[in-house]
C-alpha cells in the first residue's frame, strides 16, 4: 500500500486512493509496474489496482513490469482509438496490444504484453 502516483503537486499513495470517491469506469495507468502489488494471506494482491477498486474503479488497465516508452505510447493512442471508437475495454486493449505484436519493432511480448485489464471488461 505504499505505491505511489507521482503528480504535478505531489504524490498520492494507493492507501489515500481508497478514501477517493471515484466511480470511474476506467484507470489506465501506463507507466511501469503498475499493477504489481504485495500477496497478503486472506487479501490477495494489494496496491494500486485494488486501492482504485476500493476507490470506485470499475476496472484498470496497469503494467506487470518495466515498459518501453515508445511502444507504451503506442500502444496507448491504439487503446484509446478503440474506445473511443464505442470497443469495449477488454476488446480495446486486445486490439491495441496485437498491434504492437505486429510491427517488426516491438513484437516480442516485453513491448505489449505488459498491461492487463483488471475488474470489469
Amino acid at each position: 500500500m505504499l505505491s505511489y502516483l507521482t503528480l504535478a503537486k505531489g504524490s498520492l499513495k494507493a492507501r489515500e486512493m481508497m478514501d477517493l470517491n471515484l466511480r470511474a469506469d476506467l484507470v489506465v495507468l501506463s507507466a511501469c509496474e503498475t499493477g504489481r502489488g504485495e500477496a497478503v494471506n486472506g487479501e490477495g494482491l494489494l496496491g494500486m489496482s485494488w486501492a482504485l477498486f476500493v476507490a470506485g474503479t470499475q476496472a484498470t488497465v496497469a503494467s506487470q513490469w518495466k515498459v518501453d516508452s515508445l511502444s507504451t505510447s503506442d500502444l496507448m493512442v491504439d487503446f484509446h482509438r478503440a474506445l473511443r471508437a464505442g470497443t469495449g475495454k477488454a476488446e480495446s486493449l486486445r486490439s491495441a496490444e496485437l498491434a504492437i505484436l505486429r510491427t517488426r519493432d516491438y513484437h516480442h511480448h516485453f513491448y505489449w504484453a505488459a498491461f492487463e485489464l483488471i475488474g470489469a471488461p
